[in-house]
């Protein structure tokens, strides 16, 4: 099994790489609304970051296709 996850290693790298500005806007993206769930919606914090994680997710999809 690990030798399978070996190949993964360059691919992931170079993602991240490329992709490092538009990841780090999700992540920003993700705090800051499951902050505003939390804190102005009243969520609990595992609601908040699980309903900012499918916000995130979805917003994600629509710019890709």
């Amino acid at each position: 099994a690990l030798s399978s996850m070996k190949c993964w290693t360059i691919p992931i790298k170079s993602f991240l790489s490329v992709n490092r500005k538009e990841l780090a806007s999700m992540v920003e993206d993700y705090e800051e609304r499951a902050a505003i769930m939390e804190y102005d919606g009243g969520l609990s914090r595992h609601k908040a970051e699980q309903e900012a994680a499918k916000i995130v997710a979805t917003s994600c999809k629509k710019r890709k296709g």
